[in-house]
């Protein structure tokens, strides 16, 4: 039953569930609005154990709906439905295949904005952008201030020609390659500072878009249902809601560390398949060091490993080489993942 809802599911998404009703990040917005601008302030969130019913509540009544249908085929269309709402990133998809075209095309600054998009970065890229707009305010009065300079340049000429008339050439010559030299030396000062750029590869953004809504769920979905997968959910969109509300709510090193945990076991799940569909002598080294390790990241794992597993140089390969051998590594590894679980079902470890 499980193996049959999850390739049910897989296939529906990936060909007509793209409205936003069958997106969770809508359902998370539905929830936060009737919270927040319907009731008001409500006075249980200033409990801080209270303030989890906003996590709890939407997994407890999955889990009640999910447990008090009797009737087979009824609570099967249940858990597609559920299924289908916790799992796939739309939006995302959208950017990547936008990249892609604009690659294409030869739209070198719209593929970069996608990209940005897709790293999440995209505040980052307006403060950069507000940046150089003070970079280029900031050179034009650099170039005013030159400007300014090279009159002055102009009667240091005529006076050190009067000086020449009354034989002193050497003392001027002096005085004109100081200035000189200081002049040659502020600008090198200036071209030094450059910003901090991101390291991450689009293919590894991709692998780690590819693990947060699709493998993860998948996991806690074979593991407790739909009410596993609505509890990853939740704890996913409230752990990055950048909405001050939610932040003063909930105490967000909690959620981050409540992620982290339940990102650990499907993490090196996830990563274990990449090492059979991979390259097995290159990233099984890098699986063991992160096995037992309780303190990493689970993005660190999953691109690192990732990485290692697909042999791909992204300073040879074309703009969307490395993002496509990547995206084909991740959806090599759910289908490895739907054959674990039919080995499951067969030896019924899955119901």
């Amino acid at each position: 039953m499980t193996l049959i809802t999850l390739l049910i599911v897989l296939t529906i998404e990936r060909v007509s569930a793209t409205l936003d009703i069958w997106q969770f990040p809508f359902y998370y917005q539905k929830m936060k609005d009737v919270i927040f601008k319907h009731m008001g302030q409500p006075a249980w969130l200033e409990n801080s154990v209270s303030r989890w019913l906003l996590i709890v509540v939407p997994v407890l009544v999955i889990w009640f709906l999910s447990s008090a249908m009797n009737w087979l085929v009824l609570e099967f269309i249940f858990n597609i439905v559920v299924l289908l709402i916790c799992i796939g990133c739309v939006k995302q998809r959208k950017l990547y295949k936008s990249f892609l075209n604009a690659s294409n095309r030869g739209d070198t600054e719209a593929a970069e904005n996608y990209k940005a998009q897709l790293r999440g970065l995209a505040e980052d890229t307006a403060t950069s952008a507000s940046e150089s707009t003070e970079a280029d305010k900031d050179s034009e009065v650099v170039n005013a201030s030159k400007g300014t300079d090279t009159v002055a340049e102009a009667v240091i000429e005529q006076k050190v020609e009067a000086v020449v008339e009354e034989k002193v050439e050497e003392k001027a010559e002096e005085t004109v390659e100081a200035v000189v030299d200081e002049q040659k030396a502020e600008p090198a000062v200036e071209q030094t500072v450059e910003p901090a750029k991101d390291t991450t590869s689009l293919g590894q953004t991709v692998v780690w878009l590819n693990f947060r809504y699709y493998c993860a769920i998948l996991f806690w979905f074979v593991c407790f249902g739909g009410a596993g997968a609505v509890l990853y959910c939740m704890v996913r969109e409230t752990a990055d809601d950048k909405d001050e509300k939610i932040r003063a709510a909930l105490p967000q090193d909690q959620l981050q560390k409540l992620l982290h945990l339940l990102d650990w076991i499907p993490a090196r799940v996830c990563s274990a398949g990449y090492l059979l569909i991979g390259n097995f002598s290159r990233a099984a080294g890098v699986w063991v060091s992160y096995l037992l390790d309780f303190t990493s990241p689970a993005k660190s794992l999953i691109t690192d490993i990732a990485l290692a597993a697909e042999t791909v140089d992204a300073a040879k390969c074309g703009k969307t080489d490395e993002a496509t051998c990547m995206l084909k590594l991740a959806k090599r590894n759910v289908l490895f993942f739907l054959a674990l679980v039919a080995l499951l079902t067969l030896y019924g470890g899955v119901r």
